[in-house]
């Protein structure tokens, strides 16, 4: 059995900071601490991509990014967003990102898709709502699983083994499915994270929590190890 590189855990953290600039850097502290290996936000216009101006608290600005973005240096975390129009995909060029993440409800929008590859950075795509359709091909390029329902029930998470996949981007409730992703080979574990599953929407109920990441990061860690026993 040949040795297993360690599962990278993403902690989605939008919209969970809920517009608040400092719970979010909270977060991320939080996100460093407890095991993740990255965070992940979301850029976007919301009248744009939503019709409306209801999730405009949401919206994080280029300079809300700059200092997001000097905070994680400070302390040794990944970041990087999805972005969902093409100004978006300057502002991760403009701070050197190593990643764009392009969601699946983009999928379909090849300007934005070629945009980012031509960045020369790493992008993820999830295609949750064309699974089985890989047509964008790229040296940069990984796919990721996802099933876009939120939450997901673990019945119809339908997990695969991870070899036309690098990644998963989980909606479910708890950690079992990022477990049975990480065991099939997921080489990233995408989840929404969360400081109180109480709160108000879809994305809180299907976060994890602090103990779950803590518990999930234990998980990857054991797993890691026994793979490279094994070898």
């Amino acid at each position: 059995m040949t040795s297993k590189t360690k599962t990278k855990i993403i902690c989605e953290l939008h919209p969970q900071h809920r517009g608040d600039i400092n719970d979010l850097e909270s977060m991320i502290l939080q996100c460093k601490m407890f095991g993740g290996d990255m965070v992940k936000l979301q850029l976007y216009d919301t009248l744009k991509l939503h019709g409306n101006t209801d999730r405009k608290h949401l919206e994080i600005t280029a300079e809300e990014l700059k200092r997001i973005n000097n905070l994680c240096k400070n302390i040794n975390m990944e970041l990087f967003c999805s972005v969902f129009d093409e100004e978006k995909i300057q502002w991760c060029i403009d701070l050197n990102f190593k990643y764009i993440k392009i969601a699946s409800r983009s999928f379909e929008e090849a300007n934005l898709v070629h945009k980012a590859l031509d960045s020369g950075k790493k992008v993820f795509i999830s295609n949750g709502f064309n699974q089985k359709d890989f047509k964008y091909e790229h040296e940069n390029l990984e796919y990721f699983y996802c099933t876009p329902q939120y939450p997901t029930l673990l019945p119809d998470a339908k997990i695969p083994e991870f070899t036309d996949y690098s990644g998963f981007s989980d909606h479910t409730l708890g950690i079992t499915a990022c477990k049975i992703a990480a065991q099939r080979g997921a080489k990233y574990i995408e989840k929404h994270f969360t400081l109180n599953r109480s709160d108000i929407g879809n994305d809180h109920i299907g976060s994890m929590d602090l103990n779950e990441l803590k518990l999930l990061r234990e998980y990857g860690n054991q797993l890691e190890n026994i793979h490279n026993k094994l070898k």
